[in-house]
């Protein structure tokens, strides 16, 4: 509809699995190519597998990918998630494969924001000198959940970190400076680049917990702390306050640690992530 252009719809087998390119311009004149794939199908035979994926080429270019489906469907949730995967294994195989490391850059989530810090494996010797010539913030050690993007990577035995720094969908300049001066500190590591400019030292985690909202304790959660706070063993965090009875429950540290992550003000429920402390090692984590 969009571009006018006609196409075969019939309700046979494989008959919409053909991606179609149609050419439209856009209001202000700029041409954009439509790629229309249709027929994502779960569970595909293993002999298929390879034949559906070539159907997927125009995915990996994409600039926008927008999913079209039917909410009112019984399954919709499934099929949400089974394009989810397909789309993830051809990124995956079409691009990740073909890297030898990877910088993955994060803020946070879930109304969370983050001290500047570098994820990794730090068993793994090459991503340990990816994430110290990173050179900023602090290294927090650690695998990655399965399934995640830099879990994965390491998998297949390329060196992956993450960068995370700030809250979600709000751009903050100085972290963004942060970040791009870290990624080109890799890349000179890497010998992608020529510079004689240190990227400065990170410190490295030795440990780190979670402080979450006790049981039966949840309400509306005001910080006291800061993000980059030394906060000591019983300190004030936050307060959490029940609307319904005004009760107000203070939050405090169970150790003491440095604020490297935390939850923005908002309405939490018990067992919440509220601060994200941790430990550090004394050790300065050097660039190679």
């Amino acid at each position: 509809a969009l571009t006018t252009g006609g196409v075969l719809a019939q309700d046979l087998l494989f008959a919409t699995l053909d991606p179609t390119l149609r050419q439209m311009r856009l209001p202000r004149g700029t041409k954009a190519i439509l790629s229309d794939t249709v027929g994502f199908i779960s569970d595909l035979p293993t002999m298929l597998v390879a034949a559906f994926r070539a159907t997927l080429e125009e995915v990996i270019e994409a600039d926008v990918i927008l999913h079209v489906r039917d909410v009112s469907h019984g399954d919709t949730e499934a099929q949400a998630a089974d394009v989810a995967a397909i789309l993830a294994d051809a990124v995956f195989s079409g691009v990740i494969r073909g890297c030898t490391h990877l910088v993955d850059l994060h803020t946070g989530s879930n109304l969370r924001t983050n001290l500047a810090q570098i994820r990794v494996d730090t068993t793994n010797p090459g991503a340990l000198a990816m994430a110290r010539s990173f050179g900023l913030g602090i290294i927090v050690p650690g695998s990655g959940p399965q399934g995640s993007l830099r879990r994965e990577t390491m998998d297949i035995g390329i060196p992956a970190i993450i960068y995370e720094s700030g809250p979600p969908n709000i751009f903050v300049e100085a972290e963004i400076v942060r970040g791009t001066q870290g990624v080109l500190g890799v890349m000179t590591h890497l010998g992608m680049l020529k510079s004689e400019q240190s990227t400065g030292t990170a410190q490295l985690l030795s440990k780190s917990y979670w402080v979450r909202v006790p049981r039966g304790q949840g309400g509306v959660y005001l910080p006291v702390a800061k993000l980059g706070d030394t906060v000591s063993s019983g300190q004030l965090l936050a307060t959490v306050t029940d609307p319904f009875t005004d009760a107000s429950n203070e939050i405090r540290a169970d150790k003491p640690g440095v604020v490297v992550g935390m939850a923005l003000p908002q309405v939490v429920l018990s067992g919440y992530g509220l601060f994200h402390l941790g430990e550090l090692s004394g050790e300065q984590a050097q660039p190679d």
